[in-house]
């Protein structure tokens, strides 16, 4: 029987593949999951100093969800809004082939013939990097998301760079679709049962008898003369009037603490939890600076 001795840098490397196979445990919560890979490949040798994870989202008012990570920095996480996959910030950029077409695209920014097909790569080659890397991520659904790597280091990326950012691609998109699922049902169960709602189910609390007991200032909200309204326009301009109301009056309501727990055609419920008599008062004036407009 032949041993093989694998150097310290692959070994490093099989390590970190087996344990985003094993579910990234103890860590729970993505950032985590995501610092500890970077790290553990730059420990390995792999010239990364930037990464970055594109997934799409099922949430009533986002279309998707950014983690970005930059060597020594900690992980941020930002949401798309609706319609900022149309804007030309996204569409002239590589992520939309990567995830139509299932294809990588890598750019070595030092290169005299690097093409100058996407906004970012200027961007990228202002701040230092020499080397950039787009992968998809497919899913056992067979949905495609995509992440990014980057480098600093003069060269780019190696060819065994290359092939061990795409090893990864398999346990991180297992990893990603697991996150993915949890993070669509929450986004769900709070859009129509609330927020805290949403929590506690998702904790197990789906028996018939489970409950909570709160106080709370109660707020509903609706549109003056929405009937005969609606008796006079067509239903596609009804809708984009609740839209537009709904987007102007939620967000102030969720900044002043509050929790929209119901839709109800052109109004709302929420609520303004208070631990103590004294919050009344405060959480009163919240609510009507929340229907005011903040």
């Amino acid at each position: 029987m032949t041993t093989v001795t694998l150097s310290p840098p692959q070994d490093r490397i099989e390590d970190l593949l087996q344990w985003m196979t094993d579910g990234a445990r103890p860590h729970g919560n993505p950032r985590g999951i995501i610092g500890e890979i970077c790290n553990r490949l730059v420990a390995a040798g792999v010239p990364v100093h930037r990464f970055g994870l594109f997934i799409w989202t099922l949430h009533p008012n986002l279309e998707g969800r950014r983690f970005l990570w930059k060597r020594g920095e900690a992980v941020t996480v930002s949401d798309a809004p609706m319609g900022a996959f149309a804007s030309a910030d996204y569409t002239a950029n590589p992520l939309p082939r990567v995830i139509e077409q299932g294809v990588p695209i890598r750019r070595h920014l030092e290169a005299p013939d690097c093409p100058e097909d996407f906004l970012i790569l200027d961007d990228l080659r202002q701040q230092g990097f020499t080397d950039y890397i787009a992968l998809p991520l497919v899913f056992i659904s067979g949905e495609t998301h995509a992440c990014t790597w980057s480098c600093r280091d003069p060269g780019g990326f190696s060819d065994t760079d290359i092939a061990t950012l795409t090893r990864l691609c398999g346990p991180l998109a297992r990893l990603t679709e697991s996150y993915m699922l949890r993070l669509d049902a929450a986004n769900l169960l709070s859009t129509y049962v609330g927020r805290n709602s949403g929590a506690q189910i998702l904790e197990g609390k789906v028996h018939r008898g489970d409950g909570e007991k709160i106080s709370a200032v109660i707020l509903f909200a609706d549109l003056k003369g929405f009937t005969e309204l609606s008796n006079r326009v067509d239903g596609d301009t009804l809708v984009q009037l609740l839209n537009d109301t709904f987007d102007c009056l939620v967000p102030p309501v969720t900044a002043q603490g509050g929790e929209i727990l119901k839709f109800m055609g052109d109004g709302f419920f929420a609520i303004f939890p208070t631990r103590s008599e004294a919050e009344v008062a405060d959480r009163v004036r919240a609510a009507m600076a929340a229907v005011r407009g903040g």
